[in-house]
């Protein structure tokens, strides 16, 4: 964790039973607060009710970025009454439902790029020898890359 230059905490229900992910969010928390850099991203695979979120978890979605993974909608059955002209619909529904959810799929993905470049890919120095900390070269430094056009 210590040389990581982004954490990634993915939340779920089972997480929070966890009490080693707990441990291990509490020590992104403290990790936040001793090197004063936005360097947590949290991902939700499923919404967690406020009060199942233990304090530590509030705060790190207050102060930090979040994404939350899409998930389906709800089956909808028909109703009893016109069961084909409701099965058609849910059908249809379905199948927009399903479209959007590829595509809200594919925004994650890209948000969640986004959020941990910044826009930025670090890549070693170039021409730097050595492998000293303090020396010069062997160290990483950002070099802009443009965007994506498609993801």
């Amino acid at each position: 964790m210590d040389k990581s230059r982004t954490l990634l905490l993915v939340i779920s229900e089972a997480f929070l039973l966890s009490h080693w992910c707990q441990f291990e969010m509490h020590l992104a928390q403290h990790r936040l607060l001793e090197t004063r850099r936005d360097q947590l991203i949290l991902v939700l695979l499923e919404e967690i009710p406020r009060s199942k979120r233990p304090k530590t978890l509030h705060y790190l979605m207050k102060t930090n970025t979040y994404i939350v993974w899409p998930r389906p909608e709800p089956e909808v059955k028909p109703s009893t009454k016109s069961k084909r002209a409701d099965a058609k619909k849910i059908a249809t529904r379905k199948e927009k439902s399903a479209q959007a959810l590829i595509e809200e799929r594919r925004l994650f993905w890209k948000r969640l790029r986004k959020a941990i470049t910044g826009d930025v890919v670090w890549e070693p120095d170039i021409g730097g020898g050595g492998g000293s900390e303090g020396g010069g070269g062997g160290g990483s430094s950002k070099v802009k890359v443009p965007p994506e056009s498609s993801c």
